[in-house]
C-alpha cells in the first residue's frame, strides 16, 4: 500500500515543486524503504 501511494505523492510534488520537494522528498523516501 505504501509503496503505491509514494510514488503518487512524489509526482504530485514535483509537478509543484521541481525541484525542492522532489529532492527532499526523494531521500526522505529512500530512507524510509
Amino acid at each position: 500500500m505504501t509503496r503505491t501511494v509514494f510514488p503518487v505523492l512524489l509526482q504530485m510534488s514535483t509537478d509543484q515543486y521541481p525541484t525542492k520537494t522532489s529532492k527532499g522528498k526523494e531521500k526522505s523516501f529512500a530512507q524510509m524503504d
